[in-house]
């Protein structure tokens, strides 16, 4: 900031990290909203481990029903996404929740399987938007409260994942069975409606500071603040300032900047570890539904699927999100990533192999969940503000690219060679994720820092100068 008046500054995440304590403190409305959208995910894509098995009609080609959603997701997060850098978090978060609903409702009452698979098509493009909730509540939370408020959204997952087992030991109907999946979305739709707000930070990357006053306000108002928020708070009238010189409002040049020079060693190992989780995650999925579900020829009692093993598989997330909730802070993003990655890509080999099936799905599905958390976690933490929205869409469109390749692996390999395939992808994983920079911002909170370095974050060393990128300041 040379050639200007020196001036004393703060920013957004230093107004958050001081509001006062309450009983129910907006970040965790935040934080329940975001992981509702989360669980409507999760229901909505892992229902598809057990439709070819309720499905009625003949002659289906299974690899494209799994890859269905898949392919949805990739256009969504492609088309509707990077929409979140130019019109806002929430508005494309409210047109995500909307379009899982209405279409997984309409799903349940396709009359054949050409129609089912174009309504399953619809219910990923809203999917495929979600990585802006995400990048939302990000922006919303106080730096020391982000990795594991983050990490919290991952239990609405595992939630999200048990819903489908609990519903097919309710009905065996598909049409009922998909219809009761895609409940949770309209609760979902519902509460983000109601409590969601839009980012001050990314409304000051559009040059919108009054909106952004009006809803560190507001935010303030729920936590009882009854003092004078322009005197006491930001004191002599505040003004409110972008100070990247990059921002911009158009999609393409937000796109563009990802792949420039300087950026590319943040983008390429980002992606990677995104195709691998992408892969890997629902490989794994996909893989024990396989390995647990019985010969329907051989089944007596009419079971088709060993609902116990896979529920335990399930319940194991919650064990690996725990585990990086309570290490997120001490290891840091990329050794959580560098164990939980290793540890999930020896698990899906062993369990692939017989050797301790039950225990060592447990354990890589464990650490699969553990490791992709962390991942979803470190993403808003490598991108700017002016373009989180499109890079994390990218991002998580390429984690769909390997989705929609684990069906065919899955569903052609044997159990072990499909084993074998997604634990070498698992660790690509690893050596991506440890290209990558713990975080671009050393200390969005400027505290304890000198004058010159409170006024402008540095960045790390290898995106310094291009990006230009402190948080987004309000000045006094």
């Amino acid at each position: 900031m040379s050639g200007h008046p020196k001036q004393t500054s703060t920013t957004v995440p230093d107004i958050l990290t001081a509001l006062p304590p309450c009983r129910v403190p907006y970040t965790t409305i935040c934080t329940v909203s975001v992981g509702l959208l989360s669980l409507s995910d999760s229901s909505e894509v892992l229902l598809l481990s057990f439709l070819p098995e309720l499905l009625p009609w003949e002659d289906m080609n299974i690899p494209l029903l799994m890859s269905s959603t898949f392919i949805g997701e990739l256009i969504g997060s492609a088309l509707l996404t990077p929409l979140a850098d130019v019109y806002g978090r929430r508005p494309v978060s409210l047109f995500s929740s909307f379009t899982i609903l209405c279409f997984g409702i309409l799903s349940s009452l396709s009359p054949n399987f050409g129609v089912f698979l174009l309504t399953r098509l619809v219910v990923g493009i809203g999917i495929g938007a979600l990585s802006g909730p995400y990048d939302l509540l990000a922006e919303l939370l106080p730096p020391k409260q982000r990795g594991k408020k983050l990490l919290e959204v991952q239990y609405y997952w595992t939630c999200g994942s048990l819903l489908p087992i609990l519903f097919l030991t309710l009905t065996k109907n598909w049409r009922v069975f998909t219809f009761l999946c895609s409940l949770p979305s309209f609760v979902t739709f519902v509460t983000f409606l109601v409590y969601s707000c839009e980012s001050p930070e990314w409304l000051l990357t559009q040059k919108r500071g009054e909106e952004a006053r009006t809803i560190l306000k507001w935010i303030y108002k729920w936590h009882g603040y009854t003092g004078n928020f322009e005197d006491t708070l930001l004191r002599d009238g505040i003004a409110l300032v972008n100070p990247d010189s990059h921002t911009d409002t158009k999609c393409m040049n937000n796109v563009h900047r990802l792949f420039e020079r300087e950026v590319l060693p943040i983008t390429i190992p980002l992606f990677a570890v995104w195709f691998c989780f992408g892969f890997s995650y629902y490989g794994l999925v996909f893989l024990t539904s396989r390995i647990f579900t019985e010969d329907i020829e051989e089944v007596e009692d009419g079971e088709i699927f060993d609902t116990f093993s896979i529920t335990l598989s399930a319940l194991s997330e919650f064990l690996g999100t725990t585990v990086v909730w309570f290490t997120i802070n001490s290891l840091g993003r990329r050794k959580s990533q560098t164990f939980s990655y290793t540890i999930a890509a020896i698990g899906v080999m062993l369990m692939s192999y017989g050797v301790g099936t039950t225990f060592f799905s447990i354990i890589g599905r464990a650490a699969m969940m553990g490791s992709s958390s962390v991942t979803w976690l470190h993403t808003p933490e490598v991108l700017h503000t002016s373009y989180r929205g499109t890079g994390h869409a990218f991002a998580n469109g390429v984690a769909r690219v390997g989705a929609f390749l684990c069906p065919y692996v899955v569903g052609n390999f044997s159990v072990e060679g499909a084993g074998t395939f997604i634990g070498v992808i698992t660790f690509l994983a690893v050596f991506a994720a440890n290209k990558l920079p713990e975080r671009i911002e050393e200390d969005e909170g400027g505290g304890g820092k000198g004058e010159e370095e409170s006024e402008m974050i540095e960045l790390d060393h290898r995106v310094k100068g291009t990006l230009n990128m402190a948080p987004v300041m309000i000045e006094l």
